[in-house]
């Protein structure tokens, strides 16, 4: 077996030299793969045999493999030939059509320009687009190469040119037949008619080339007003010129330029509307348009004003001249002046019209103390508030005390206000406990008409109708409010009974009026054949309620003829003395007739008095005091048939009236009538109840309504306070003061029971029988309201005593209340609760002293002037003298209404001028008028002014009227015309603006106290000073729409009426808070937080609006009067800038008349906007603006209205642009609450000529807080000068996160500069100026002859130019087009063939290039349009240059190169400058590529073994790259390969020597055996 094992080894030897020496035979073959045999042993053995005796049988060829590692790669001359480096074969199709795939990479153009290999087989690449990218989803095509370009030359249709002209260059000029220097007409052939000339050579569409030559020259020079150069470009084609097509002007981008009438220049592509292509338009060129013109604002201007508005003049009086009179004081009577006189005197204003004004001074005045009411709430049912007061300098018992009667739940100062102005008193009951069921309680009120009212406890009488016949107890009262519970009172009566602890409150709580009443016998009837008389009444309560009466005097007439029966023995009940008359119609107080027909009733025939018990019920009294007392006469039986008449006499009198208009009441009314004892007046009580009686609009008047008549000859009349109803209505009811005394029927036993009565002593003096004096009258109670009616505070009620005896004040012994409810009073800063101890006294009340100097009645009576328009003054030349002044310049009278007691008979205080002679003045006299006074211009409503009203909405008015009293301040007596122009500018911007009204709808914000000290020696208050401090609370009635100037009004108003001093309280924009200005320079004031006490809140709530931010806060009014702290409106704007109302930016200007001698001068005011758009009309104007100011629509020099321009040209130009200021980015988070400290709220501001520094408020903002705090602080400034600042807005860029701020005004003068914390971005950051707008009209294109030249599209969409001149060569508008006007936008054009560069030297136009259009080019007669673009073109300094030159015709190209990129994609270029992407080339990949199948010329085919082939780019993932010009050489190490050679050789060897050997053995046995 030796020999066959041997022969296997053999045989691989073989095969493996075989191997080897075909990898070395193709060592040199491109792309050859090397090859390697794989050997395997023989080895058979059985189950049954043992491994370990088995011997192998030889060896045998498993596989000849195919190794693809990477060949070397080596460069070749042909740029066919490729290499793949890393893995993939190239694609290749036999001409059989079978695919095959190779590493080698020669190729090779065939016969019809494919690229193939040796072999023939052709290389199949992938499609591409333009872009190439490959299209593996279609098939693989051969890789086709043209030699040549057919049909692809390229016409010229662009030449680029980059030239340097030289700036240096003049235009070449010559000088013509009229001697004018002319530039040279161009000539090609004349080098001397151009400076420069460049040739390019162009192409037809069929290839042909031709040389196009320009020529250059010089035409335009730059100048100041013509800031352009500019060069005519000439081109000659074969010696033909050719003039450069109709150009539009492009953008950059080539987008065709339109241009406004403001020479604004817009692409196409951004026009706001889409122009028609029929349009027809006149011809603008690029280079025409005119030079920039300043925009200019709309402006109004006045006539001629012939006043001293001239600088060297006096200037012209705005100022009021104050009128005045003098008055002069008997110094002899001087010293005969009584302690507590009065002088009193009316001054009366001439107003004009028939119009007058009264003002009455007098040197008393009044004092005024003010007592707080707090926690109202608390008051229970059945309280009482008690207050005594004593005059200043006394003591004791010496004091008035008012009681309210017994207060309802949770009553307000109001109604303890209504019950303490009542007439009331306290009748003291001691020891209550000792009455007894026996005692009779009773008193009499008596009031200043004489009614007289009786309280008792009295149920019923003996028949004498006086002697008590039945009591309600008193015996088991336990407290006063049951004794008051077992009185009674007449059935009607004004007055109310209530309980304190010690005492019977009695009040006049219910309203009452006493009519006189005459005549009631002189009326008219029917029955005497005239037309009967009625009287008509009409009442109307505070409340605004009325009651209508209307009496006819027939039907009192039939009340007095028709008696009343009763016809049962049940309508009497002699046990209460009781009549049943159903609907009797009586009053308690009527007068009657009783006849009888029996006399078992107890009463005889005659006249009786009603009581009436209910509406069908009545009681007879013997008198009317008994009626009135509830004193009936005792009945005996019941008298059936028995009568009364309704009167007892044959003539109706005011009894039968008060019995008619009870019978008779006006619907919802409670008025009751009665009579007095006499019957001469009529006593009219609204009968009002329950907490009702504390309502202050019960009140009510009286007057005739219009069906009122009565004959004129009657005698009949009814009077109120001695005046006539016929003259008018009546005054409000009051209450009347009463007197009070004992009944006579009271009998106390115990005399431990002591009745008193508060009226004549503080202390309580016994109630007799004898009267009382009355109530007191000294005092009056309110709750202070301003001039239009508000109350004030609702919670402070002002004690007033009008002989200005100064007071104080206590709570009197009755007093109490529930709970916290309590008094205050707010007469000290301290302002104590009130307890019966009494307060300090009151400050402002002045009585004149007796003996008094002229100084001493000047003060007073200047005190008493105080909130009104006169100043008196001591005389300068006499000390005896006084000057009475009105301020405003309105003249006046004087009358004497009151002399002080204790003159001389005879004699008087006062002289005068009267009748132009100084006379004595006696009460009723008059001075004549004054005639000193001039009154200042009334400026109030000066004009309106309508600013850039929208043109286009007929119905839009922004007409502001312009108030300009400002300018009729004092210190305005002599105003140069620039000095009037200046403050109207002022005041018509502040108005335009936008200023804001103050909101103090707040209460806290519209409160604050003034600590007043008249002689400045304690403004701290905590000295004891001859004058100590008055406290001063202002309470702001309550609005959200305050200006500055009302707001300080009512503050100087309030001020004024509480110091009795001519304070005078002003806004000052300047330092942002209000200035006080005493009268008297020594005074000074503190400021504080109103304490809770007085407060309308009722606690101490800081009021920041006036920047009292703390509760403590304390603020002492400087020298200069400035309040220190800002206080800025903080309301709505008065204009609404949302509502486009605000203006910014008005000018006023005054023109002085130049003419030689000429006086005066003219007023103009100017838009605050520039442009067409801006528009002012004057209207309304008053006469005394005309005068002022020329606005007069009459004078013909005059132009109030200036409308807004909409035609198609230019006038005033466009609107200039604010001033703009961007901040840096800030550090807070703008979507985050943030808090501001005193480190981070100051800014400084600058906007115009207007600078300041100011501080937000500290505390916690957010975004939009913070935007509008600081927009609306910057909007309120406002300089020493008046200057003030509107229209500022304050935004945040929410992208950059930085705020910006941008002015109200426009153009040069408008700034703005600001600075603050870097936390919002506002440290450092540059200012902006505002810009006023220029523009540049275009200027239309015209004919040699002047006329117009049109442009319009053609059926292509080409403009072309037509014109009606005939001479000019151009045609005339085709079809029915036809020019109209043009519209908002034109085409912008370019001057033909002209070159434009700016002073710079940059290309400016045409930036779109040149067109040639239509040139017809060489012998065939092909047209060609040609662009010519001079992009990078310039006008430097030096030698004419072309620095590029470039067209983009071309003509046919041969191939001159072919390119194959890394990533396969082949690019053919050709002679012609062109390139074409033809193909790329592909890779594949198999998954086993030592599952390809050889088939000689380095080919593989693909197997089952193989896979599929993957195609892919090269350089693509798992692809390798391919390189082109180099080949692929084969993978064979010849070193290698050798060793292999030499080891199979050696193999070989030993195979055979064992091979040998077994021969020899083999033979060397058989040679044994044989």
């Amino acid at each position: 077996m030796s020999f066959f094992t041997s022969l296997t080894g053999l045989n691989a030897a073989t095969t493996q030299l075989s191997v080897t020496s075909n990898n070395i035979a193709n060592a040199g073959t491109t792309g050859f793969k090397r090859s390697r045999s794989d050997f395997g042993d023989i080895f058979a053995t059985s189950p049954l045999q043992k491994a370990s005796t088995v011997v192998g049988q030889g060896t045998a060829l498993k596989q000849v493999t195919q190794e693809f590692s990477q060949g070397n790669i080596e460069l070749s001359g042909n740029s066919l030939d490729l290499a793949v480096t890393g893995e993939g074969f190239f694609p290749l199709r036999s001409a059989d059509g079978q695919d095959l795939f190779t590493r080698n990479g020669s190729f090779l153009l065939d016969e019809q320009n494919t690229v193939v290999n040796s072999a023939g087989q052709f290389l199949k690449v992938a499609s591409v687009d333009s872009l190439g990218k490959a299209d593996f989803k279609a098939e693989l095509i051969p890789l086709l190469i043209a030699p040549k370009t057919v049909g692809e030359a390229v016409a010229t249709d662009n030449i680029d040119f980059a030239i340097n002209f030289p700036a240096e260059s003049l235009p070449l000029t010559t000088i013509d037949e009229n001697n004018l220097e002319q530039i040279k007409p161009f000539n090609p052939e004349d080098s001397s008619t151009y400076a420069k000339s460049a040739a390019i050579t162009i192409f037809d569409e069929n290839g042909n080339d031709f040389l196009l030559t320009f020529f250059y020259r010089r035409v335009g020079v730059a100048s100041a007003n013509e800031p352009f150069n500019k060069w005519q470009t000439h081109v000659v084609l074969d010696g033909q010129e050719i003039t450069p097509a109709l150009g539009q002007a492009t953008a950059q981008s080539g987008i065709p330029l339109f241009v406004d009438k403001y020479g604004n220049i817009v692409p196409e592509d951004e026009l706001p509307v889409v122009l028609n292509d029929n349009l027809v338009f006149q011809k603008y060129n690029l280079d025409d348009l005119s030079s920039p013109n300043v925009s200019e604002p709309a402006k109004a201007k006045g006539g001629l004003v012939e006043l001293p508005y001239l600088s060297d003049e006096a200037g012209q009086n705005f100022a009021p001249v104050i009128a005045s009179q003098t008055l002069t004081l008997n110094r002899d009577e001087l010293e005969n002046i009584g302690a507590n006189s009065s002088i009193q005197m009316t001054l009366t204003a001439d107003l004009g019209g028939g119009l007058s004004e009264a003002t009455t001074l007098k040197t008393t005045t009044a004092a005024r103390g003010y007592v707080g009411f707090v926690n109202s709430g608390d008051v229970e049912s059945g309280d009482v508030v008690s207050v005594k007061l004593q005059e200043d300098g006394t003591s004791g018992t010496d004091a008035a005390v008012f009681t309210t009667a017994a207060l309802p739940a949770d009553a307000s100062a109001a109604q303890i206000v209504t019950s303490l102005n009542s007439a009331n008193a306290v009748v003291g009951v001691s020891s209550v406990e000792d009455l007894i069921s026996t005692d009779v309680l009773e008193f009499i009120v008596t009031t200043e008409g004489g009614q007289e009212y009786t309280f008792n406890n009295v149920a019923t009488y003996a028949v004498d109708g006086t002697t008590p016949a039945t009591l309600t107890s008193l015996g088991d009262a336990e407290t006063l409010a049951d004794v008051v519970t077992g009185l009674t009172g007449p059935a009607v009566s004004p007055f109310t009974l209530s309980a304190t602890d010690s005492g019977i409150v009695v009040s006049q709580d219910r309203p009452s009026m006493t009519l006189s009443v005459a005549g009631m016998d002189d009326l008219s009837y029917t029955t005497g054949g005239e037309t009967p008389s009625v009287i008509g009444l009409e009442f109307t309560t505070q409340a605004g309620d009325s009651f209508s009466y209307s009496v006819n005097a027939d039907d009192l007439e039939a009340l007095e003829a028709n008696p009343v029966s009763w016809t049962s023995a049940t309508d009497v009940d002699p046990l209460t003395d009781r009549i049943t008359l159903a609907g009797h119609g009586y009053t308690t107080g009527d007068q009657v007739t009783y006849s009888a027909t029996t006399a078992d009733t107890g009463l005889s025939a005659g006249t009786y008095y009603v009581i009436v018990v209910d509406a069908n019920t009545i009681q007879l009294a013997a008198s009317s005091a008994d009626a009135t007392a509830g004193t009936a006469v005792a009945l005996t039986g019941d008298g059936v048939g028995d009568q009364i008449v309704g009167v007892a006499s044959d003539e109706v009198d005011l009894a039968t009236l008060v019995s008619y208009l009870n019978a008779n009441p006006a619907t919802d009314s409670n008025l009751v009538f009665a009579t007095n004892a006499a019957g001469t007046q009529l006593v009219v009580t609204n009968g009002v109840s329950g907490d009702a009686r504390f309502d202050g609009t019960n009140s009510f008047k009286v007057g005739f309504t219009t069906s009122h008549s009565v004959d004129e000859t009657s005698t009949f009349a009814m009077t109120s306070a001695g005046v006539s109803l016929a003259d008018g209505d009546s005054g409000f009811s009051t209450t009347q003061q009463f007197k009070l005394k004992l009944g006579n029927r009271n009998s106390i036993a115990s005399g431990d029971v002591a009745l008193t009565e508060n009226i004549s002593s503080v202390s309580g003096t016994a109630l007799s029988t004898t009267a009382t004096g009355l109530t007191n009258t000294e005092y009056s109670f309110e709750l202070e309201q301003d001039a239009s009616g508000n109350t004030l505070n609702a919670n402070l009620i002002k004690v007033t005593r009008a002989d200005g005896t100064n007071f104080k004040v206590a709570l009197g012994g009755d007093h109490s209340l529930s709970g916290d409810a309590a008094l205050h009073e707010h007469i000290s800063a301290n302002s104590n609760q009130l307890t019966t101890s009494y307060s300090a006294s009151t400050t402002n009340g002045s009585v004149l002293a007796s003996t008094p100097t002229t100084a001493e009645i000047v003060e007073a009576l200047n005190d008493s002037a105080a909130g009104t328009g006169y100043r008196i003054a001591a005389s300068a030349t006499d000390a005896f003298q006084f000057v009475v002044s009105r301020v405003d310049g309105t003249d006046f009278t004087v009358t004497v209404d009151q002399e002080p007691t204790g003159l001389s008979t005879g004699q008087n205080l006062l002289s005068g001028v009267v009748s132009d002679v100084v006379t004595a003045l006696s009460v009723g006299d008059a001075t004549q008028i004054s005639t000193n006074g001039v009154e200042a211009f009334d400026l109030s409503q000066a004009f309106e002014l309508t600013i850039d009203e929208d043109p286009n909405d007929a119905n839009a008015t922004d007409a502001i009227m312009v108030d300009l009293s400002a300018m009729t301040r004092a210190e305005n007596s002599a105003l140069s015309g620039e000095e009037v122009a200046a403050l109207m500018t002022q005041e018509i911007n502040r108005q335009f603006g936008d200023q804001r009204f103050f909101n103090v709808s707040s209460d806290a914000n519209r409160q604050f106290r003034v600590l007043f000290d008249a002689d400045g020696d304690d403004v701290t208050g905590t000295e004891e000073t001859s004058t100590p401090l008055q406290v001063v609370d202002v309470f702001i009635p309550a609005s959200t729409q305050y200006t500055e100037e009302s707001l300080a009004a009512e503050i100087t108003s309030q001020l004024r009426a509480a110091t009795n001093t001519h304070i005078t309280v002003e806004y000052s924009r300047a330092s942002k808070g209000f200035v006080f200005s005493p009268e008297d320079d020594t005074s000074k004031l503190r400021i504080t937080n109103v304490p809770a006490e007085a407060s309308l809140t009722g606690s101490l709530i800081p009021n920041t609006l006036f920047g009292l931010t703390t509760q403590s806060s304390d603020f002492t009014i400087d020298s200069r009067g400035r309040y220190p702290a800002e206080v800025i409106p903080n309301g709505s704007e008065r204009l609404s800038r949302d509502s486009g109302q605000q203006r910014y930016g008005v000018l006023v200007e005054f023109l002085p008349n130049t003419e030689e001698g000429g006086v005066g001068g003219t007023f103009t005011i100017a838009s605050g906007t520039t442009g067409d758009t801006s528009a002012i009309r004057i209207t309304n104007v008053s006469d005394d603006a005309k005068t002022l100011f020329g606005f007069d629509s009459d004078n013909p020099s005059a132009v109030l209205e200036v409308v807004a321009e909409e035609g198609s040209t230019a006038v005033r130009g466009v609107e200039s642009t604010a001033a703009k200021v961007f901040g840096k980015p800030v550090s807070i988070d703008p979507d985050e609450t943030f808090f501001i400290d005193d480190l981070s709220n100051q800014f400084t501001v600058t906007v115009d000529s207007v600078t300041e520094t100011f501080r937000l408020p500290v505390g916690n903002y957010n975004l939009n807080s913070f935007k509008t705090a600081l927009q609306n602080r910057i909007n309120a400034m406002q300089d020493n000068r008046g200057n003030s600042i509107s229209g500022v807005v304050v935004d945040f860029d929410q992208t950059n996160e930085i705020f910006t701020f941008t002015s109200g005004t426009s153009g040069d003068s408008s700034f703005f500069q600001v600075s603050g914390s870097s936390r919002y971005g506002l440290e450092g950051i540059d200012s902006s100026v505002g810009q006023t707008s220029t523009y540049r009209p275009p200027v239309t294109e015209q004919t040699a002859n002047g006329r117009p030249i049109y442009v319009t599209k053609d059926e292509n969409g080409v403009f072309r130019e037509y014109s009606t001149d005939v001479t000019s060569g151009l045609s005339e508008l085709p079809g029915s087009r036809e020019f109209t006007n043009d519209p908002e936008f034109r085409p912008l054009f370019l001057d033909k063939g002209e070159l434009t560069f700016d002073t710079a030297g940059n290309l400016i136009s045409p930036l779109g290039g040149i067109s040639l259009d239509n040139v017809v080019i060489g012998g065939s007669g092909n047209t060609l349009n040609i662009d010519i673009d001079y992009a990078g073109s310039t006008q430097f300094s030096g030698d004419f240059s072309v620095n590029s030159q470039s067209q983009n015709g071309q003509p046919n190209g041969s191939l001159v190169a072919v390119d194959i990129a890394d990533d396969g994609l082949v690019t053919a270029s050709y002679s012609n400058g062109t390139q074409d992407l033809k193909g790329k080339i592909v890779l594949s990949t198999f998954s086993t590529p030592n599952g390809l199948r050889q088939l000689g010329d380095s080919t593989f085919l693909e197997s089952n073994e193989s896979g599929a082939p993957t195609l892919g780019e090269p350089g693509g993932a798992g692809f390798g790259t391919i390189r082109a010009g180099a080949r692929e050489r084969a993978n064979v190490d010849l070193t290698s390969e050798l060793v292999d050679l030499i080891t199979a050789q050696r193999n070989f060897q030993a195979n055979a020597k064992a091979i040998e050997t077994s021969s020899t053995l083999t033979s060397t046995i058989i040679n044994i055996r044989s």
